[in-house]
């Protein structure tokens, strides 16, 4: 937990939020894009490197997940170490947005666990 302290003196709470950013950068929602360009801390993981450059670029706290893949690298694992990125940057304090290709809530392992964990968390 982040030693950060509001005006009452108690730690700052952290949040999650997750959204899909379609297959190519013309299916992001507007409500998607805010809620990217407004987080304290961008994860992403985008399909093509067009798309991971711009949300790279869409803000300044942006970071891939994509060098948690390795060849011959259990899925699990970098599954598990993505997680382990995302629920870090939470509770630190920090409203994070997790940003994965296609629909965060279809073949998404790590945007379930991330929910899941953050929730009992809190």
């Amino acid at each position: 937990m982040s030693n950060e302290l509001t005006a009452d003196s108690a730690p700052k709470k952290g949040s999650l939020v997750v959204v899909g950013t379609g297959l190519q950068i013309g299916h992001v929602t507007l409500e998607a894009r805010a809620e990217m360009e407004s987080a304290d801390k961008l994860l992403c993981l985008a399909a093509d490197p067009v798309t991971s450059e711009w949300l790279l670029k869409l803000n300044p706290s942006a970071e891939s997940l994509q060098p948690f893949y390795a060849e011959g690298k259990n899925r699990l694992r970098t599954y598990n170490e993505m997680i382990d990125r995302i629920l870090s940057s939470v509770r630190e304090g920090q409203h994070v947005c997790a940003a994965f290709y296609g629909h965060p809530g279809v073949f998404v392992y790590p945007s379930h666990a991330s929910i899941r964990r953050a929730r009992a968390e809190s």
